[in-house]
C-alpha cells in the first residue's frame, strides 16, 4: 500500500521540516508501507525505506490559521508507543514479516539503551 493511499496529500499541504517534506514526497507514491493506525490525533504510518525502517505521524487538525497539516517524522520507539495507544482505532498490519522485523529492531534499540551503548 502507498502512503497516498491513506493520506491524499502531498507535501505542499503538510507543514515539516525541509528534510521530513523530502522524504514524504520521496516515499509518498510507493508501495512501502508495513503498518498503519488512523487514531484521534491523526495517522500514523510505518514505512520500510532503502535503508531503514522510520516512521510519520501526520495530525488531523490543522496547526496553522492556514489550514496547514503537521508532518513529523517520529522515531520507532514513538511509533510503537502510537500504535499501543488505547482506542478504538486498530492498528493495520500489511507486512507480516516486516512488521515482526520492526518488533525486534524496537526491543534491540531498548536493550542497547539500558547498556549505555
Amino acid at each position: 500500500m502507498k502512503p497516498s493511499e491513506i493520506v491524499p496529500t502531498k507535501s505542499d499541504n503538510l507543514n515539516g521540516y525541509s528534510a521530513e517534506s523530502q522524504l514524504w514526497d520521496i516515499y509518498h507514491n510507493k508501495d512501502c508501507v508495513i503498518a498503519y493506525r488512523k487514531c484521534f490525533l491523526g495517522d500514523v504510518i510505518l514505512i520500510k525505506g532503502i535503508r531503514e525502517m522510520f516512521g510519520f505521524l501526520i495530525f488531523n487538525k490543522p496547526a496553522s490559521r492556514w489550514g496547514i497539516r503537521e508532518l513529523n517524522r517520529k522515531d520507532l520507539r514513538d511509533i510503537v508507543k502510537l500504535f499501543e495507544e488505547p482506542g478504538e482505532d486498530k492498528l493495520v498490519i500489511l507486512n507480516d514479516e516486516e512488521y515482526k522485523i520492526f518488533g525486534r529492531k524496537v526491543l534491540f534499540k531498548g536493550l542497547m539503551d539500558k547498556n549505555g551503548r
